[in-house]
């Protein structure tokens, strides 16, 4: 929820998930009509699903990170908040495993290669982003976080842009280790999707990638994702005491906010 700009409310993202999520299945798959009106009852049914059962919880996760903002942040709230992003996500996983897998299995040859075309433009792109000079990829990150961060604490002091500054670092070799997760990943799906299997065995192989990612991590990829994580970790901690009075409230206020539009939107299911 980090990521979500105050500029967009809650609500206006949220009502448009369903119409994102449609516009992307389509554009990797080039769906059916008769795909495309199985996709809409789905998603009206999923959304109904989050609404009642979901939002509760997260409504609850922001009051939580509340009380845990009012003491000293440690590791341990770090990792609780890791716990609980992946706990959603996974939620979310389990609930539509049926509905893509009974998709997938209704998919033909011409979607398949149409997925692997809209995927290698995809990875066209991705690389030539990546292959800019490593200053101009260093200060768009760095901007973004300047900018996200104040939205959600207000203007920043010049210490705490510095420390941005000093945890931002851009490690090609990094790009290539994601590069090449992405492609094995991408690789595995298609190899999967040709095999034309059932529903069922769709869900039972898509589910235990969704829920055991790490199986399919290298050597290489796992460390630099753990090594990345303590980065972050320590950095959160490190910021986290330089934090003023005003910042907090700042911070506590559009907590609220997007608290009582998802509280609404819950109600409103």
């Amino acid at each position: 929820m980090t990521g979500l700009s105050s500029c967009i409310s809650f609500k206006t993202w949220y009502g448009w998930a369903d119409f994102y999520i449609d516009w992307q299945v389509d554009r990797f798959f080039d769906v059916t009509s008769k795909q495309k009106s199985f996709l809409d009852d789905r998603l009206d049914q999923l959304h109904a699903w989050h609404r009642k059962d979901e939002l509760p919880k997260y409504a609850a996760f922001l009051e939580e990170v509340k009380t845990r903002l009012n003491r000293k942040i440690t590791l341990q709230d770090i990792l609780w908040f890791r716990r609980k992003i992946r706990e959603y996500s996974e939620n979310i996983g389990c609930y539509i495993a049926d509905d893509v897998s009974f998709f997938l299995a209704d998919i033909n040859d011409e979607q398949i290669k149409h997925l692997e075309e809209k995927l290698a433009d995809d990875n066209d792109d991705w690389q030539e982003d990546s292959q800019r000079p490593e200053d101009v990829i260093r200060q768009e990150i760095i901007d973004g976080m300047i900018d996200n961060m104040e939205e959600w604490m207000g203007e920043l002091s010049i210490l705490q842009k510095k420390k941005i500054d000093l945890y931002v670092t851009v490690d090609k070799n990094h790009y290539r280790i994601r590069y090449q997760h992405r492609i094995t990943s991408q690789q595995r799906f298609i190899t999967l999707l040709k095999q034309k299997n059932t529903a069922g065995k769709y869900k039972e192989v898509l589910l235990d990638w969704f829920l055991n990612p790490e199986q399919f991590y290298s050597k290489e990829y796992s460390q630099m994702i753990q090594n990345s994580r303590n980065r972050l970790h320590y950095f959160i901690l490190d910021f986290a005491t330089t934090l003023t009075p005003r910042q907090r409230t700042h911070l506590f206020r559009m907590l609220d906010k997007y608290n009582k539009q998802i509280k609404e939107l819950a109600d409103n299911g």
